[in-house]
């Protein structure tokens, strides 16, 4: 007989290479995004009634959340107390979204290493318990893609313009000020040293961010994302990697790729690396710390980044976090 657990939002990857391979009966369920409260209201309240119906009627006792930062999963407990709640946390926070998030009421969180957990302890105190388990995405990649040993591209940077930001781009907001200054840095810097790039879209279509990020690139070297993981094999073949805060960027930092992060805003620095970190949007300082990234052989990168790279993603399961993903779930199904 098949447990039945339900998930909250679907996550391409963790049905894939979790929920999958586990047979269970899934009962997913999905918040309603409208501009209508009263929509939303509904929307809640059909997913209460649904986890009603399983909970009191099939005995249902285990939720799995692809997300952290929901207010449902506050209601969910205070609903229906016997019910466990595990999340997954499905990509890397900065500091300002673990400020303005409240306190939260998950039974345990799988977080991708201590970096994520101190900074939700800091600003949320209610967790019960907790696990290290690394990135689903990054080991499920690489379990079947091997590192380059010779880089083909010199420079890889990751895209990070959301539809609503692209909607806003003229608007002086912060999170798209260090994406503009970003680009623009890397423009000067390309046009100046003539350096293999290639530029990884969230997009899979060549829409608003195709087109504004054609503004600066050559579009021969921009290059859309079918499938989910799509970018990552892009990265395996770039020497350095470029990002404001991209998770993606995060996760190859981890497994001692170069990488640099910028932003004119401290806080959005996961860690605090005069090395990897470029702040503000001085262009030459922006080449300098370009150029003696370009530089530096891998095994001095290493021993710069270590103590770093472990706290973002969980080393010792950087290839492995589906099975410890699996077995965790397992170990609560009973």
């Amino acid at each position: 007989m098949k447990h039945k657990i339900f998930v909250f939002e679907y996550h391409e990857t963790v049905n894939e290479w979790i929920f999958k391979k586990m047979n269970l009966n899934i009962i997913f369920l999905q918040e309603i995004n409208s501009n209508s409260k009263f929509i939303r209201r509904l929307g809640t309240l059909k997913i209460l009634i649904s986890i009603f119906y399983f909970h009191h009627f099939f005995g249902v006792k285990l939720l799995v959340s692809t997300i952290i930062n929901s207010h449902l999963i506050e209601k969910i407990k205070f609903f229906f107390p016997k019910i466990k709640i595990i999340s997954v946390q499905p990509y890397l926070m900065l500091k300002p979204e673990f400020k303005r998030i409240k306190t939260l009421t998950h039974d345990k969180i799988l977080f991708y290493g201590s970096n994520q957990y101190e900074n939700y302890i800091k600003y949320n105190n209610k967790l019960l318990e907790f696990e290290f388990i690394g990135s689903l995405n990054y080991a499920v990649h690489r379990k079947n893609n091997s590192r380059s040993i010779n880089p083909s591209i010199k420079i890889g940077y990751i895209s990070q313009w959301t539809p609503e930001m692209l909607k806003n781009k003229e608007k002086d907001k912060t999170q798209i000020k260090n994406l503009l200054d970003l680009e623009e840095n890397l423009k000067k810097f390309l046009t100046k040293f003539n350096y293999s790039y290639n530029i990884l879209m969230r997009s899979n279509t060549e829409g608003k961010e195709y087109k504004h990020l054609t503004q600066y690139f050559n579009k021969q070297f921009v290059s859309k994302r079918n499938f989910s993981l799509d970018n990552y094999k892009i990265l395996d073949e770039c020497e350095v990697i470029i990002s404001w805060s991209s998770t993606l960027a995060y996760e190859y930092f981890a497994d001692n790729f170069k990488t640099l992060f910028f932003s004119n805003n401290k806080d959005d620095f996961l860690i605090n690396s005069e090395l990897n970190n470029i702040y503000g949007n001085d262009y030459y300082n922006f080449e300098k710390k370009m150029n003696f990234m370009i530089k530096l052989d891998s095994k001095s990168y290493k021993n710069l980044t270590f103590k770093f790279q472990n706290t973002i993603v969980d080393l010792n399961n950087i290839y492995n976090t589906d099975k410890k993903i699996i077995n965790i779930i397992k170990e609560n199904l009973s």
